[in-house]
This record gives structure tokens, C-alpha cells and sequence, in this order.
């Protein structure tokens, strides 16, 4: 009986995505996925920058930009979610936060940025038509 229900409920849930997708402004849906995916990727540069520094190969390891880390507790399953989904850390570093904050404004202004709607071809213009039987060889 549970495998019935729950193929049912799954079944349901289907419809209900599948009912649901159709009213979606697909641009606005992509648009929102695009810059929540930017601000991923901004997260993890920033890691990046901070394991660099650690190994040695990037300097201001001891350079903090602050320290956010009594506001909560990073350590709950709420601060746990946000650094694993935006990889950031209650104490960036000041190339951290510089990396972080350049790729987020560079990549975000040229995601956002309005696209010009492509020309709509023209018909091209008649060209004069020459006549041949005007044209005579002169051999």
C-alpha cells in the first residue's frame, strides 16, 4: 500500500510541476537562476583566493576584511547551508573580499546588461538592371 501511495503523491507532484512550468516567464526564471549561479561562482573564486593564500601562493593571509562571525551561529545548520551553497566565510580576507566583490559587479553588470533586439533584415534594395542587348562588344 505505501508503494501505491507514494507513486500516487509522486504522480500528483508531476502534474503540479508539469501545470505549473507552463504559467513560468521562462526569461525572468533564467534570469534569477543566471544570478544566483554568478553569486555561486563569486563564492567560490573567493575560496579559492583564501586556499591560495593559505598554501603560501597569494600574499594577505593575515590581512582580515572583518569578522562577521558572532552575528549566528556559523556553525547551525542555517550557517552551514550558506557557506555551502555561497562558499563564504565569516572571515574573509581583504583579496577575498576584493575577488568576491570585482567578479560579482564585472559579471553581474554584463549578465544584467540590456541586449540590444537583434535588426530585422531589409529587404535589399533593387539594383539597376543592365541590358545586354545595349551593351555591344566592339572586337
Amino acid at each position: 500500500i505505501g508503494l501505491i501511495t507514494g507513486v500516487i503523491i509522486a504522480g500528483l507532484i508531476a502534474y503540479g510541476m508539469y501545470r505549473g512550468a507552463l504559467s513560468i516567464d521562462l526569461g525572468k526564471f533564467f534570469t534569477y537562476t543566471g544570478v544566483f549561479l554568478i553569486v555561486v561562482a563569486a563564492g567560490i573564486l573567493s575560496y579559492g583566493v583564501g586556499a591560495l593564500q593559505t598554501v603560501g601562493w597569494l600574499p594577505g593571509l593575515a590581512n582580515q576584511a572583518f569578522d562577521i562571525s558572532t552575528w549566528f551561529n556559523w556553525s547551525a545548520w542555517y550557517g552551514e547551508i550558506i557557506q555551502g551553497i555561497f562558499n563564504v566565510t565569516p572571515t574573509p580576507t581583504v583579496l577575498q573580499l576584493v575577488g568576491y566583490l570585482t567578479y560579482l559587479v564585472v559579471v553581474l553588470a554584463l549578465f544584467l546588461r540590456p541586449v540590444a533586439a537583434p535588426a530585422r533584415p531589409t529587404a535589399p534594395s533593387p539594383e539597376p538592371t543592365t541590358s545586354s542587348s545595349t551593351e555591344r562588344s566592339t572586337t
